[in-house]
C-alpha cells in the first residue's frame, strides 16, 4: 500500500471490529483499546510493506497475538504472587493486605540479587511454569545444569527471607 491517505480509510473501517475481536479475548474496554491501537502503530510503521490483499489477516492476527500476550502476561503476574505465597509460606488475612506490597517489593529486590543466568531460569521454571526439560532445550543447557541454577537460585531466595531487616 503506496498512500498514507489510505491509512485513515483503513482506521475508519476496522477500528470498531478490531476493538470487538480483542474484546473476545480481553475482558477490559482499554486494555483493548491499547491492542487496537498497538496494531495500528504497528500497521503505520509497516504500512508500504502490507500488501493489500493481505492486510486483514495482519490486522486480525495481530490483535489476536497481542490479546493472547496480554493474557500470558497476567497468568505470570498471578504466578509471582503464588509463587510468593509458596516461598513465604503466607496466606493472607485482612490483616496481612496492607504488607502485600511491601512482600513484592522484598521478593523483587531478592530476584534482582539472582544473576541474570540464575534469573531467568528460576522464573523459567516458576513464574513461566515450565519443566526443567523445556528450559534446558531453550537455553541449550543440560537438564542438569538447570537443575543447579534453581538449587543455587532456591538456597539464595532462602537465604535472604531469613536475614533480619
Amino acid at each position: 500500500m503506496e498512500d498514507p491517505r489510505e491509512f485513515d480509510n483503513i482506521f475508519k473501517r476496522y477500528y470498531g471490529k478490531l476493538y470487538a475481536y480483542a474484546g473476545q479475548f480481553v475482558f477490559d474496554d482499554d486494555v483493548c483499546a491499547d491492542i487496537v491501537s498497538e496494531t495500528f502503530e504497528e500497521l503505520w510503521k509497516n504500512f508500504e510493506r502490507i500488501r493489500p490483499e493481505a492486510l486483514q489477516s495482519y490486522l486480525f492476527k495481530n490483535i489476536r497475538s497481542k490479546s493472547i500476550d496480554y493474557i500470558r502476561h497476567q497468568n505470570v503476574k498471578k504466578r509471582y504472587v503464588d509463587l510468593y505465597l509458596l516461598l513465604t509460606d503466607a496466606t493472607f488475612t485482612q490483616e496481612e493486605m496492607d504488607a502485600q506490597t511491601e512482600r513484592e517489593k522484598q521478593m523483587e529486590d531478592i530476584l534482582a540479587k539472582l544473576n541474570e543466568r540464575t534469573r531467568e531460569i528460576f522464573l523459567a521454571c516458576y513464574a513461566d511454569g515450565k519443566k526443567y526439560k523445556e528450559v534446558a532445550e531453550e537455553t541449550g543447557l543440560s537438564v542438569a545444569s538447570v537443575q543447579k541454577y534453581m538449587v543455587k537460585a532456591l538456597n539464595i531466595i532462602r537465604k535472604e527471607k531469613t536475614k533480619p531487616r
